[in-house]
């Protein structure tokens, strides 16, 4: 790996790399990291994925050099607060970053607008406090028909919670369409 320009990897097959970082030359060399799919840092593989970001931001602080940090994800709730947490520089210019002589660009989101093809959102909430019944009252809208949106010249996407609640909406829907 010593020679290579590019590493990919798991994140947990970095995780048992980069814990070794003061014997692996090529590890204290990282000056980039994608990481894909960051919002799944509040599931199961989070942990694994917090540990590599505050790892690779304590070997930057350690050696004196920048690591850029390049997190992709889909539509975040809380992308401002991901990127605090990330040390990303929201609005204006980090000294830090200026003292290496970079530019801060901070946190980027792509608009829905930015699109090629218009998005509609239609978010729905449901009540409930056991899973049962408030599974029973989201499934609903769907098999009465009352969707809240048209069918017949829109691609509707519709997310469950369950695959099997996905199957049967499936079954469901498909002689509808």
């Amino acid at each position: 790996m010593a020679c290579a320009d590019l590493i990919v990897t798991t994140p947990e097959k970095w995780d048992g790399v980069s814990r070794s970082w003061q014997q692996r030359a090529y590890v204290r060399q990282i000056g980039l990291i994608v990481i894909d799919e960051i919002h799944l840092l509040g599931e199961e593989r989070g942990p694994v994925l917090e540990v590599l970001i505050s790892r690779a931001n304590f070997i930057a602080s350690q050696l004196c050099q920048p690591v850029r940090l390049v997190g992709l994800s889909t539509a975040l709730a809380n992308a401002g607060d991901l990127a605090a947490w990330l040390r990303v520089p929201i609005s204006g210019r980090c000294d830090a970053l200026i003292s290496l002589g970079c530019a801060a660009r901070g946190l980027f989101n792509f608009r829905p607008s930015v699109r090629p093809v218009p998005l509609e959102v239609h978010i729905q909430s449901f009540s409930g406090i056991h899973y049962c019944p408030r599974m029973a009252t989201m499934n609903r809208p769907i098999y009465q028909g009352d969707l809240p949106i048209s069918m017949s010249h829109l691609q509707p996407l519709l997310s469950c919670k369950a695959a099997y609640s996905t199957r049967y909406q499936h079954l469901f829907l498909l002689p509808k369409i």
